[in-house]
């Protein structure tokens, strides 16, 4: 069991799901950037339409995350147990997370169980309501007919509970249509079937199974604000899609926008796996929809978001050579001690070793510098044969630029070790004034 946890938290396993979730933040916000586009240029399309093309791109997103966690995983698998390889061929922002993954992933896991719990929880209350609700059984004949009229070949069971304040509909294999104890007795029968449309047409289109896909993606990047705000706005568009299925069958759309006042005026308590009329879609949104039978324009606070996410797509390589300059090498890879530095490195010659040296003075290598140079830059003819002189006197004059640079260092470390011997020299006389202080005693 410990073996089977250092696994998880500190070996290949963690820092390839380390470096997947940070991967979902660039691909989550492409996504995140194509939704926008893609909801202002269907506008004038019908909500299924882009209910389904969100879902293929959410489908995207899922499914990239897990393609690049297996290749992550087996480039790390491929390359060793260190990760020395494989790091020190990722960018330095990756190879970070990688070094890290180790504190990361307990974070992560942790917040991660918390999220679970907390559907746990929510299906405990499914189980709650289950108990404390009644069978509608008056309302048999119309759910029949109801069902049939949506092709619902499923049975569907309507109970009626003091716990909750408007529909809500759990269960995909056996599902089941909670409303508010007393709703179909005070409601006018026409409202009330419309509100019954609404949660049969989330049956009809299996939107409880895509909401628990959702919430269990949701609980994996609740970091990733791209992931979070895509799953808001397909929800958003699926409400709008069980509108319009009302509304194609019930066309009355003052009776309905009534029914949604009245629901929304009760309130909006339902366990976060179930699917209600008062759902999380704004009601401004969806009566504006109902109204004008059109899309709204992209508001601002999602003009907002996409330049956030423009931002990190364009931070990202900022953020990678940020963390080369100040770590300074690819972390991951095998780290050099102090001491190991200082016996690897070339000795210091002595003064007396570069009194050899013959040294052209640098205004003089500079000024020729400068003449080749100039030489080189003088335009040339057109033919194959000058093109390959103008080569020629370019890569001298580079390469007597770089014997100026050298020259100067050379200069410059003579100049140091010859401080450096000064130095040594002058403690050595400052020890000696001190020995003969220390022989004389003071009166």
């Amino acid at each position: 069991m410990e073996n089977i946890l250092q696994e998880l938290f500190s070996g290949n396993f963690a820092r390839a799901l380390c470096l997947t979730l940070l991967h979902s933040l660039w691909q989550a916000a492409l996504m995140a950037l194509m939704a926008m586009l893609l909801m202002s240029v269907t506008r004038k399309a019908t909500a299924v339409w882009r209910y389904v093309l969100l879902l293929w791109l959410f489908g995207v997103l899922i499914i990239g995350a897990l393609v690049t966690f297996f290749i992550v995983l087996g480039d790390i698998r491929q390359q060793g147990s260190a990760l020395g390889p494989i790091v020190a061929g990722l960018p330095a922002l990756l190879a970070r997370v990688a070094a890290y993954s180790h504190y990361i992933l307990p974070a992560w896991a942790g917040i991660f169980i918390i999220k679970l719990f907390r559907l746990y929880i929510s299906g405990r209350q499914i189980h709650v309501l289950k108990g404390t609700a009644v069978p509608a059984t008056g309302w048999n004949t119309t759910m029949e007919s109801l069902c049939s009229l949506l092709d619902i070949k499923q049975r569907v069971l309507l109970y009626e509970s003091k716990a909750i304040k408007s529909p809500v509909t759990i269960g995909f294999l056996k599902p089941v249509i909670f409303v508010p104890l007393g709703m179909l007795m005070h409601l006018p029968p026409e409202q009330a079937e419309a509100a019954l449309l609404h949660e049969l047409a989330h049956i009809k289109r299996k939107d409880y199974l895509i909401n628990l896909v959702q919430l269990f993606t949701e609980a994996i990047f609740f970091f990733n604000p791209a992931v979070l705000w895509l799953s808001h706005i397909i929800r958003r568009e699926r409400e709008a899609c069980c509108d319009a299925m009302v509304l194609q069958h019930r066309p009355a759309k003052k009776t309905y926008l009534r029914s949604l006042l009245a629901f929304e005026e009760m309130g909006r308590f339902a366990p976060a796996t179930a699917l209600g009329l008062a759902g999380k879609a704004g009601l401004a949104d969806r009566v504006n929809r109902i109204v004008t039978n059109s899309h709204p324009p992209m508001q601002a606070r999602d003009k907002i978001r996409m330049i956030l996410f423009l931002l990190l797509l364009a931070l990202l390589p900022a953020l990678n050579k940020s963390s080369v300059m100040h770590t300074g090498k690819v972390i991951g890879a095998e780290e050099v001690k102090p001491a190991q530095v200082v016996a690897n490195a070339p000795a210091i010659p002595s003064p007396g070793q570069l009194s050899g040296i013959a040294l052209t003075p640098a205004p003089q290598m500079r000024h020729e510098a400068r003449a080749e140079q100039a030489k080189a830059n003088k335009p040339q003819a057109v033919s194959s044969r000058a093109r390959r002189a103008h080569g020629k006197a370019k890569a001298s004059a580079h390469v007597t630029r770089a014997a100026t640079l050298a020259n100067d260092m050379a200069a410059q470390m003579q100049q140091a070790i010859q401080l450096q011997h000064q130095l040594i020299m002058a403690q050595e006389q400052l020890k000696k004034i001190q020995e003969n202080i220390a022989s004389h005693t003071i009166p």
